[in-house]
């Protein structure tokens, strides 16, 4: 069970339209091995999704989605429609839940669900959720969580606290 090795990494994260995600390390500690088969391809996994020509696969359109249109929810002070998505093509990067979109500006507010297709052979079924608060006029994440259930590692949560945003909207400064 994860609750009896807890593990953390910090990691400062850069992002680039052109290139995608880079993670900086800035401290870790806890288990050695939840580390390097654990949070390890985590990150590398979300650098590699968030690369340009693959990050458009995981955006929720109509090309990577069915899209039901639901009930209208109240959302941290927020008026948000809620969608059931399906994903067109099984993948770990797209899910198989619900999108809250705020009616007020069609933002993302919060995103709930399972991993269409599991994303490692050591993993169960993954629960994931993402909510998000708008940043200097941005929808961004502000907290993530995952949990799944696996032979090797039994129950596994991951959460992720976005912190400390400093978006920079021209590359050139």
């Amino acid at each position: 069970d994860l609750h009896s090795f807890p593990t953390r990494r910090s990691s400062d994260l850069s992002y680039r339209k052109d290139v995608g995600k880079t993670y900086t390390l800035l401290s870790e500690s806890g288990s050695a091995i939840i580390l390097r088969v654990g949070l390890k391809p985590l990150l590398d996994n979300e650098r590699i999704i968030n690369e340009p020509g693959n990050v458009q696969q995981s955006w929720f359109d109509s090309a990577n989605y069915e899209m039901k249109p639901g009930a209208v929810e109240r959302l941290d002070g927020r008026t948000c429609l809620v969608l059931a998505v399906t994903a067109r093509r099984k993948a770990p990067n797209t899910i198989d839940g619900s999108i809250w979109v705020d009616i007020s500006d069609y933002s993302l507010a919060r995103i709930e669900g399972v991993a269409s297709k599991s994303p490692s052979a050591f993993a169960g079924k993954t629960q994931m959720m993402r909510q998000y608060a708008q940043i200097d006029g941005f929808p961004m994440a502000t907290h993530a969580q995952a949990e799944s259930n696996s032979l090797l590692f039994g129950h596994t949560m991951v959460t992720i606290d976005y912190t400390d945003y400093h978006l920079q909207l021209d590359p050139h400064k």
